[in-house]
Formats: structure tokens, C-alpha cells, sequence
């Protein structure tokens, strides 16, 4: 069972994707040994290519932790901002529900919708049992996988809504032509 994730967001200069291939794969071979650790995967903003996200499921925060202290130790993170320029916006998410395949189990997919929602104080249930209610209503829809709702560990109403797809059609289908926050499709990077 997956306890904590992160949802890591940035960008690389349009159309560099494959010269910054190295910082892309790094992160994964260095968390891949971690005790806690069990799956990342990197996808890529199908309608801003130059932006991407990386998700990252640990056994608990306990691991999260000790995994970016050894990062932090090692010197691995300071020498990674500085070779290629880029610190990750890093949300650190406690997992609240989910459907279908995991979190961890998305990178076997192609397609990621996310949705991060900053609620005004006090309503951050409220949102996440309205988010429970669509994401279940679209779960029986062909191409749905597994959704996933977690919350920021800093932010209690900040609140991450994520759906796993087989095609970017099957996902653009459920997004309403009029919503009054974000909606990103990514596409399964690495």
C-alpha cells in the first residue's frame, strides 16, 4: 500500500527533451534502492510539451523522508539543480482515496489527467468527496483505469486529483468544455 507520493512539476526548454534525457532518468536510479521507495514515472504535457511531471510513490513518508535525506547527503540533488538549471516544484501528497490500478501503477498507462486544487480553509473535504463523486461517475467510462486523491502534507486544502487512461481521447471525453480550475493531460513519458 502506498502511504506517500510525490508530485514533482518543471520544465526543459521546448523541444530539449532528449538532451536533458539523463536528468529525466536520474531521479528513478536514484531513489530505485531506496527500502521505502516503489515506483516513479515521468510524463509530458500534451499540450506543453516543455512541461513535465514526475510521480513518485513511497511505502510512507518515513521513506520519502530518508530517501530525500540520502539525496540531500550524497549531494546528488544540489549537483543535479546545478549541472541542468532546473529544481523541481516537488508537492509532497498523503494519499486520501483511490479506484482501479494504483498510483504506483499508472507508468504502465499512457495517458495522466491532474488536477491540484488550492481550496479556500475548511473546505478541503468537501472538495475531495466532490472530486470522489466525479471520479467514480467517470470510472465506468471505456479507457478509465484507476484514479487516485491525495493532499498536500503542507497545505491540508490543497487537494491532487489523479486518473489514469488508456488514450488521450478516451480522457479529453470526460473533461467539460467549461471548469473553473485546471485540468492537464499528460502522456507517459518514461
Amino acid at each position: 500500500m502506498i502511504g506517500a507520493v510525490t508530485v514533482s512539476r518543471f520544465e526543459i526548454p521546448a523541444g530539449k527533451d532528449r538532451e536533458y534525457e539523463e536528468m529525466l532518468r536520474s531521479f528513478g536510479d536514484e531513489v530505485a534502492d531506496d527500502r521505502g521507495f516503489v515506483a516513479t514515472s515521468v510524463w509530458q504535457d500534451v499540450d506543453s510539451p516543455h512541461r513535465f511531471l514526475r510521480v513518485t510513490a513511497f511505502k510512507d513518508f518515513d521513506s520519502l523522508f530518508s530517501s530525500y535525506d540520502d539525496m540531500v547527503a550524497s549531494g546528488f540533488l544540489e549537483a543535479a539543480v546545478e549541472k541542468w538549471g532546473i529544481a523541481p516544484d516537488v508537492m509532497r501528497v498523503e494519499p486520501v482515496a483511490r479506484h482501479g490500478v494504483g498510483v504506483e501503477q499508472f507508468r504502465t498507462h499512457d495517458v495522466m489527467s491532474l488536477s491540484i486544487r488550492a481550496m479556500e480553509p475548511g473546505y478541503g473535504d468537501e472538495w475531495i468527496e466532490k472530486m470522489k463523486y466525479n471520479f467514480e461517475e467517470v470510472s465506468v467510462l471505456p479507457g478509465m483505469e484507476g484514479w487516485f486523491i491525495g493532499r498536500s502534507d503542507e497545505v491540508e486544502d490543497e487537494i491532487v486529483g489523479m486518473v489514469s487512461w488508456d488514450t488521450d481521447e478516451a480522457c479529453r471525453r470526460t473533461i467539460p468544455d467549461s471548469v473553473h480550475y485546471e485540468i492537464r493531460v499528460f502522456r507517459r513519458y518514461r
